[in-house]
């Protein structure tokens, strides 16, 4: 009697373990679950999709690449200029995704396509009118909405690099960020000039873009501009520091072709805003 109680209790305690172990090895399949899911969705990277707006085929692609993303083409051919693009700029998508792109050639003044303005090849940017008497400025509203900390050489062939676009300051009493007035003056400088007749390239539209300094100069560069107007407002923590400043490209080599030129321009503008501002010259 005494050894059929014993065998009933081993036999109980042998089902209780069994069970235990059961439920021990779900819990560890479900915690093993949890764990790969939540690895698997941390290996899910997302990145802002940029501006294509006016580049080139073969700029779109570049840049692209940089972000992570692929170019497709929608409409157009590869030697048109994007006019259109989904998903829109500042989009959240993930890394590798598609952006398509709708290529247009823009028509010149003349009323011919870039392609076929003479029988010779013509050096033209496709954003600007191949008349001599059109005179081109490029504005540049500085910063972004996103800065982009990786880096960049400084100058064409220069060893030192930097960031390709910084954060910028913001405004002390209104705390408006410096990338949003930039662009808010550039557009007011725009339609100026316009208004004068002048032919106006402009970096950016939207403060939603990821543009390097050396993709702003090559823009400039693209666009053939007479006259390339970066626009900045710089901070200081001395609430004494007031006016403004001018910067013009240095006599190096690198940009030695267009300093005389440069620091002309710069004398006319620095003369014209003090008179209309009265505002220090720093």
């Amino acid at each position: 009697m005494r050894k059929k109680r014993v065998l009933k209790s081993m036999l109980i305690f042998f089902l209780l373990s069994l069970l235990l172990l059961a439920g021990c090895q779900k819990k560890s399949k479900s915690l093993l679950s949890s764990e790969q899911s939540k690895r698997t969705s941390s290996q899910v990277k997302y990145v802002e999709v940029p501006s294509f707006d006016s580049f080139t085929l073969s700029q779109a692609k570049e840049l692209a690449s940089q972000r992570k993303l692929s170019i497709r083409v929608a409409v157009g051919g590869e030697k048109g200029m994007v006019v259109r693009q989904l998903p829109p700029p500042g989009t959240k998508v993930k890394e590798g995704s598609s952006v398509w792109v709708w290529l247009e050639e823009v028509k010149l003044a003349s009323g011919t396509s870039s392609k076929s303005t003479s029988q010779s090849e013509s050096t033209s940017s496709p954003t600007t009118s191949s008349s001599e008497n059109d005179y081109v400025v490029c504005i540049d509203p500085g910063h972004q909405k996103t800065p982009d900390l990786s880096l960049e050489p400084i100058a064409p062939g220069s060893s030192k690099k930097k960031e390709k676009c910084r954060g910028g300051t913001k405004g002390v009493n209104t705390g408006i960020p410096e990338y949003q007035i930039n662009l808010e003056i550039a557009l007011k400088l725009r339609e100026r000039l316009e208004e004068e007749g002048v032919k106006v390239v402009m970096t950016r539209e939207t403060n939603e873009v990821n543009i390097s300094n050396r993709e702003r100069a090559e823009i400039a560069n693209q666009a053939q501009a007479d006259l390339f107007v970066r626009l900045h407002f710089n901070g200081n923590k001395s609430p004494d520091r007031r006016g403004f400043l001018i910067l013009v490209p240095s006599k190096s080599a690198v940009s030695s072709s267009i300093y005389s030129e440069s620091k002309k321009a710069a004398v006319y503008i620095k003369n014209s805003y003090r008179e209309a501002t009265n505002l220090r010259y720093e």
